[in-house]
């Protein structure tokens, strides 16, 4: 919540431990986005022509493959974490429906 308040107030910076790698092209098209003031702001049409989305700017000739190397690797940590959470899950409940069902079967016996 905090992070949108200071969004919404247009008090927000690039943190160099994410966005080092980040062109100065990225981050003034991230910036003219979130400008507060919506008459300042890029439109749809004005974004599309930056020269971060159009490609003539200076990345236009860059290879990007290392960057979409890590973005792979990270993504593949992130669905791996993602199915070890439901493996967690899944035995939980395993263990819950066990429980349940034995707390069922003493009170059955007992009857």
């Amino acid at each position: 919540k905090q992070l949108f308040r200071k969004i919404k107030a247009g008090s927000y910076e690039f943190d160099r431990r994410y966005w080092c790698d980040v062109s100065s092209e990225a981050k003034n098209l991230i910036s003219s986005l979130l400008t507060v003031n919506p008459d300042k702001r890029l439109s749809a049409t004005e974004s599309l022509q930056n020269v971060w989305i159009s490609g003539k700017g200076p990345l236009a000739n860059k290879d990007l493959g290392p960057s979409l190397q890590r973005f792979k690797k990270f993504n593949a940590k992130r669905k791996l974490i993602g199915c070890i959470h439901t493996v967690i899950i899944a035995n939980k409940m395993k263990r819950i429906l066990d429980f349940s069902n034995a707390i069922k079967e003493a009170a059955l016996d007992e009857e």
